[in-house]
């Protein structure tokens, strides 16, 4: 049960890190402020919990601490990533639009 709260919460984690630098950059504070919050008090659950475990002799907890992270910036980079295609199409389609139309008015 250990093993998968701490893949669950570095998950979640690295998840919140990528959404992090989104919000940063879009310059969305309440958003950010928020995920920050969350960021920290998943950390510290995940941080004492994993210490925890190394304290007892239980070293097969870094497996899942840093699967966990691997696959939680995976996940994120792979939604963030289809999110920035989706616009760029919608951007790309209205342009084509946009281009056609200009170019069948001046043809009349």
């Amino acid at each position: 049960m250990t093993y998968l709260l701490v893949f669950l919460l570095q998950l979640t984690f690295n998840i919140s890190k990528v959404f992090e630098i989104k919000f940063t950059q879009e310059d969305k504070t309440k958003e950010l402020m928020i995920n920050s919050v969350i960021i920290n008090l998943i950390g510290l659950s995940s941080s004492f919990v994993s210490i925890d475990s190394l304290f007892k002799g239980d070293f097969w907890i870094l497996i899942f601490y840093t699967s966990g992270s691997a696959i939680g910036k995976w996940i994120a980079m792979k939604y963030y990533k289809s999110k920035n295609t989706n616009t760029l199409k919608q951007i790309t389609t209205k342009t084509k639009k946009k281009l056609n139309y200009d170019l069948l008015r001046f043809q009349h």
